[in-house]
């Protein structure tokens, strides 16, 4: 079983996914310092307890998330934040994040991967936040039907987890998402953006560039109407189906780099 340094798997995620490139809500980075020595990774959407403690089950000494406990900082460890910080500093489990870095990722992120899934065409940085541009456009080569859009993106989850050592896809209840369709644009799509998680608001970037549809995580109440208005298809996969991919990505690029192991 290969070993490595705490140190230097975090010092390799912070030049990898450059960390501190981009202002970001979330404290990205080593959020709870834990083992000194790392054999084993965890791979996770949410720092959830029920997360640590099946990662602490499959004896990982690290768990990387997309959403980790520290946005903007703590004020008080009390109550439940207590809880979890204690629980990872009892078992020794760092944690470390990459929230809006790993959404962005040209190489490792949610979106990129989901635009080479669709075998997008002409992919270029789309979505802008904050001054930063987290997703991805692209087109189809040629044309593709809403219909067969949402085929493809279709068990988004099992086909990224395929061949993926997962301990359990399904904690803290995430069931299969079922994809929701604003059919509203044209039913032949061609340009299509790409942005994960809670990003519907980009909707009238998306129209303004004229794509055809918009694919991200969860809806909201006004999208509705600002689909039938703006006459653009908007396809919700699921915030936690949605930003699976990076983590994963991120499992495979240490295993690749370091030969430790890692688990979903």
């Amino acid at each position: 079983m290969k070993r490595v340094s705490r140190n230097t798997v975090v010092k390799y995620l912070d030049r990898r996914l450059k960390t501190d490139a981009i202002i970001d809500a979330s404290v990205n980075g080593l959020q709870v310092e834990g083992a000194k020595v790392v054999s084993r990774v965890g791979l996770a959407v949410d720092a959830a307890l029920g997360v640590f403690q099946k990662t602490v089950s499959q004896n990982c000494q690290m768990l990387i998330v997309h959403h980790g406990m520290i946005w903007g900082g703590l004020r008080t460890i009390t109550g439940m934040d207590k809880d979890k910080i204690e629980y990872l500093l009892q078992n020794k489990l760092n944690l470390y994040v990459s929230h809006l870095p790993l959404d962005k990722h040209s190489v490792l992120g949610n979106n990129i991967h989901i635009a080479n899934m669709l075998k997008l065409k002409k992919i270029q940085p789309f979505g802008e936040y904050e001054g930063n541009k987290i997703g991805f456009s692209g087109q189809f080569t040629g044309l593709c039907t809403r219909n067969g859009l949402v085929k493809r993106l279709r068990g988004l989850r099992s086909k990224v987890l395929s061949g993926f050592s997962s301990c359990n896809a399904d904690i803290a209840g995430h069931e299969q998402q079922k994809i929701i369709v604003l059919p509203f644009g044209n039913d032949k799509i061609k340009k299509v953006g790409i942005v994960s998680g809670a990003a519907s608001g980009l909707i009238e970037q998306a129209i303004s560039q004229k794509l055809d549809c918009l694919i991200t995580g969860e809806p909201r109440h006004q999208d509705h109407h600002l689909a039938v208005e703006g006459k653009i298809n908007v396809v919700y996969l699921g915030h936690y189906d949605s930003e699976i991919p990076g983590v994963v990505a991120i499992g495979k690029d240490l295993e690749k780099k370091f030969g430790v192991k890692t688990v979903f």
